[in-house]
């Protein structure tokens, strides 16, 4: 199998969790607040670990295409 193809299976399984962990919280009463905090962090350090992720790449097709251009004789405007 691809590396692709695993990755598509993390994202998908990361927001089956997310859900599932939101959902839980929400349907219980809870009574420990620590509990609430560990979740939070969880889901905070997952958006930054995607927005870090997202950000990367971006700045990589960037770069790319300015290789590109440069090699081409493009100004790239």
């Amino acid at each position: 199998m691809e590396t692709e193809l695993f990755v598509h299976f993390a994202e998908i399984a990361g927001v089956f969790v997310g859900s599932g962990a939101l959902i839980s919280l929400r349907s219980t009463h809870v009574t420990d607040v620590h509990d609430v905090v560990y979740l939070q962090a969880a889901l905070y350090v997952t958006a930054l670990a995607a927005g870090v992720a997202l950000a990367s790449y971006t700045l990589l097709v960037y770069v790319m295409s300015q290789k590109h251009d440069a090699t081409t004789g493009q100004d790239g405007a």
